[in-house]
């Protein structure tokens, strides 16, 4: 299997919304801020999960229904 490079990954240059989906799945990125949570909780509520690193890759969840905000980052959803 051949090594995983940049180009396999969804380059944000700004500042991206990806929209809740009907079911979950699994981020992979690196990048200056990515943030997965519930548009439907208080502004206030901690994130489900973030990511903040330009050099290391992170995995987490987002799930069913959650949003992602990305910031200046690779991503790749699976």
């Amino acid at each position: 299997m051949s090594e995983e490079t940049e180009d396999d990954y969804i380059q944000v240059k700004g500042v991206k919304l990806f929209p809740a989906v009907d079911d979950e799945r699994k981020i992979t990125c690196k990048g200056k801020s990515i943030i997965v949570y519930d548009p439907n909780a208080p502004m206030d509520t901690e994130p489900s999960w973030q990511h903040h690193s330009a050099t290391e890759y992170g995995t987490g969840i987002v799930p069913k229904g959650y949003v992602v905000r990305v910031i200046g980052a690779f991503v790749k959803f699976t």
